[in-house]
Formats: structure tokens, C-alpha cells, sequence
């Protein structure tokens, strides 16, 4: 996913942008569907500290799976072809009430880290509060204890 920082540094500190089109979008989705369900199986075949792989999937693709659902209903209600373009998507409905493209950037980068760290607390965190003891202390800490 490094290939994108100099898509990222391009088009939000100059002033002709790059475009990457519906081909090269189609390849990152696949091959960001690749790494998570790759890191997905490395995360079952060897037990780590995360014990929630599904969690940090579901955090890295949630937003562009919520908006590619919620654009396919739009369009299925309205009558239109799923694939038809239209400016539905959420970082239209960011630009439609005036932000620029660099605010829109930086919101939808915001809500993808704010669910990385939110999957973050409750991955790790529990670990850090029954660490130094508590009500399941018993001499050694099971991952069952931190159930939420």
C-alpha cells in the first residue's frame, strides 16, 4: 500500500492531479482483500498477540464497504445499474457541503484511523487493566477473562 503515499503527496500539495481511474482502483481493492484475508490466516496458523484478526479487517474495510453498500442501495432503489456512475459516494457528500479535497482526504483518513484505534483499545488494552491483578487474577491471565 506504500504505492499510494506518492498518489497521497501529488495530489494534495500540487496542482495537477493524478487520477487513477476504475482499473487501478479495482487492483488495490483486490489486492487489500488479499493482505487482510492474508493476514487474517498467518494471525490463525500462528497464535499471537492479536486474537481478534477479524476485528482489524473489518476496521481496515469497513468504510469502503459501508459506502459501496450504501451506493448499490441507492442505485437499486432509484432503478439505475449498480455500476452506473454518480456522485453518491461519501467523499462527494464531503465535497457537496464545501469541503476541498484535502479536508475530505484527511476526514475519511481520520474515520478509517479512528477504527483502527478503536479496534486497537480493545484488543490490547484489556491486557494492560488485569495485568497487574484484579477480580480474575489467578495466577495466570487467560484471554477468556477479557471477553467484552
Amino acid at each position: 500500500m506504500g504505492v499510494l503515499a506518492p498518489f497521497l503527496y501529488y495530489n494534495m500539495y500540487h496542482r495537477r492531479k493524478l487520477f487513477m481511474g476504475d482499473s487501478g482502483s479495482m487492483v488495490l481493492g483486490l489486492l487489500t482483500a488479499f493482505y487482510a484475508l492474508s493476514f487474517v490466516h498467518e494471525v490463525q496458523q500462528n497464535p499471537s498477540e492479536i486474537t481478534h484478526p477479524y476485528s482489524w479487517l473489518l476496521a481496515l474495510t469497513a468504510l469502503p464497504l459501508l459506502d459501496l453498500l450504501r451506493v448499490i442501495v441507492i442505485r437499486w432503489s432509484q432503478g439505475r445499474p449498480i455500476f452506473s456512475p454518480d456522485k453518491n459516494h461519501l467523499h462527494h457528500a464531503y465535497l457537496n457541503m464545501g469541503l476541498s479535497h484535502n479536508q475530505t482526504t484527511f476526514i475519511v483518513m481520520e474515520l478509517t484511523l479512528s477504527l483502527w484505534l478503536f479496534v486497537y483499545w480493545f484488543e490490547f488494552l484489556p491486557l494492560l487493566a488485569y495485568a497487574g491483578g484484579g477480580p480474575f487474577d489467578d495466577g495466570h491471565l487467560s484471554r477468556s477473562h477479557l471477553v467484552l
